[in-house]
C-alpha cells in the first residue's frame, strides 16, 4: 500500500473542503488551493459518493494586446509572451471543464489576428464553449473591438454572462456582428455599437438559444438583410435596454423575431427598415411576445411595428401601427446620450406624452441608469414614465 501511495499521488479539491497550505497559481482555480490525496483515498471517495467538483478559475487579462494562449488547459493564462490577453483568458476557460470567470480592466481590446470559420477561439471571434462570465470595468471604459475582422463574440451551447463592456466594429459574413449566441446569452451593463451582420447586426439569437439583455443599450448597428440591432430566432427578454439608430436593409431595424419576445421598459426609436423600422414580428402564431411600458416610436423608415404583438399595457407608438393604447406622432424624446448610469439613454424632454404613462407594477425596481423607483418630485425623474424612466428630464410642474 504504502509503494502505490508513493507512486500515484495526485491532486483534488473536495467539494466543501478546507484550504490546506500550498501555492496559489497565477489563475487559480477555487482559489488556487491543492490538496494532496493518494490513489487510496480518491478511491474511497469516490465510492462513498462524495462530490469531486470541476472547479472554477478566474483569470485576470493584464495585456490589452490580441495573442493567443501557449498552453490551452493547463490553468494559466498566459501566452508565449508571459502576458494574459482576453483570448487567452478565453482559450484557457474553454479548455478546462466547469464555469470560470474573466476579468477585463479598462481597456480597448481590439481584435487583430484574422481568420472565421473556427470555434477555438484562435483567429477571428473569440469562441466560447464552456460556461463563462465575463466582467468588464463598465460599458465606457472596457472595449472589445471586433476590427471589423469577424463577429466579436460566438456562444457555441452553453453559458456566457457578459457584463460591463462595450462590443463594437463586428462584422460577420452571416449572423451576429456583435454576437452570435447559439446557447445562454445574459448581458447586463453593455453596449454594442457600430457591428454589421447580413442579419443580427448587433446580436443574432439563433433557434433553441437564450437572450436576456438588461440595462443596455444597442445602437448603429446595421444588417443588410433584416434585425439591425438583433435577430431573434430564439427566445428573448429584455429590461430596461435601449435600441437607437440602427438599420436594417429589409425587415426589422430595431429587432425582428420569431417567437417569445418580452420588452419591459425599453425604448426603441430611430431605427429604420423598409418594413418595421423598430419591431418587425415573423407572421404567424409562434410564440408571445408582449411589451409593457415600452417605447416604440420614431422610427423613421418602415414603421414602428410590423404585424402586432400582445401589449401587456402602458406603451406607446408615434404611427398606430405596433398598436398600443397611447399613440402621439411626436413623443419628445431627447437624443441619445450620457443622461447617467451605464450606458446611454433617451431623455423625456418636457411634455413628452410617456411622462406618467407607465405603470409601477410588475416593473422593475430600478430603471437604466440603475436610480430606484419611485423618484419622482422636484430635480428627479417620474415615477410613471413609460420606458424605463431613465429620463433625466421632467414636467415643469415639477419644478415649482
Amino acid at each position: 500500500m504504502n509503494s502505490l501511495n508513493t507512486m500515484m499521488v495526485t491532486t483534488a479539491k473536495v467539494k466543501n473542503a478546507s484550504p490546506n497550505t500550498g501555492s496559489r497559481c497565477r489563475s487559480c482555480r477555487n482559489g488556487g488551493w491543492l490538496r494532496p490525496m493518494s490513489a487510496w483515498a480518491l478511491l474511497y471517495l469516490f465510492c462513498v459518493g462524495i462530490n469531486i467538483d470541476a472547479e472554477a478559475a478566474t483569470f485576470v487579462v493584464d495585456s490589452t494586446v490580441d495573442a493567443v494562449d501557449a498552453t490551452p488547459g493547463n490553468g494559466v493564462c498566459a501566452t508565449s509572451g508571459a502576458i494574459c490577453t482576453l483570448r487567452a483568458a478565453i482559450q484557457e476557460s474553454n479548455a478546462l471543464a466547469g464555469a470560470d470567470t474573466v476579468t477585463v480592466p479598462a481597456g480597448t481590446y481590439t481584435l487583430t489576428i484574422a481568420g472565421t470559420s473556427e470555434d477555438a477561439a484562435a483567429t477571428g471571434d473569440l469562441d466560447i464553449t464552456e460556461n463563462l462570465t465575463l466582467n468588464g470595468a463598465g460599458a465606457s471604459t472596457t472595449i472589445v473591438d471586433g476590427n471589423s475582422l469577424d463577429r466579436v463574440f460566438e456562444i457555441l451551447g452553453v453559458t456566457a454572462s457578459i457584463s460591463g463592456i462595450t462590443i463594437r466594429n463586428g462584422n460577420a459574413t452571416v449572423d451576429g456582428g456583435g454576437i452570435d449566441n447559439g446557447g445562454t446569452a445574459i448581458l447586463a451593463e453593455v453596449t454594442v455599437s457600430g457591428n454589421t451582420a447580413i442579419s443580427g447586426g448587433g446580436i443574432a439569437n439563433e433557434p433553441g438559444a437564450s437572450l436576456t439583455i438588461s440595462d443596455s443599450t444597442l445602437s448603429g448597428n446595421t444588417a443588410s438583410n433584416r434585425g439591425g440591432a438583433i435577430r431573434d430566432r430564439g427566445t428573448a427578454v429584455l429590461t430596461n435596454v435601449t435600441i437607437s439608430g440602427n438599420n436594417a436593409g429589409v425587415n426589422g431595424g430595431g429587432i425582428i423575431f420569431t417567437n417569445g419576445t418580452t420588452l419591459l421598459n425599453v425604448t426603441i426609436t430611430g431605427n429604420t427598415a423598409s418594413n418595421g423600422g423598430g419591431v418587425y414580428k415573423l407572421g404567424g402564431n409562434k410564440g408571445l411576445s408582449t411589451a409593457k411600458n415600452t417605447i416604440i416610436a420614431a422610427n423613421p423608415g418602415g414603421g414602428d411595428c410590423f404585424n402586432n404583438f400582445t401589449s401587456l399595457g402602458n406603451n406607446l407608438d408615434s404611427d398606430s401601427s405596433c398598436p398600443f393604447g397611447i399613440t402621439d406622432p411626436v413623443p419628445l424624446l431627447g437624443p441619445l446620450q450620457d443622461n447617467g448610469g451605464p450606458t446611454f439613454t433617451h431623455a423625456l424632454l418636457t411634455g413628452s406624452p410617456a411622462i406618467d404613462a407607465g405603470t409601477n407594477t410588475g416593473c422593475p425596481a430600478t430603471d437604466q441608469r440603475g436610480i430606484g423607483r419611485p423618484n419622482d418630485g422636484p430635480g428627479r425623474t417620474r415615477t410613471h414614465a413609460l420606458a424605463d424612466s431613465h429620463e433625466s428630464e421632467i414636467n415643469e410642474a415639477d419644478r415649482s
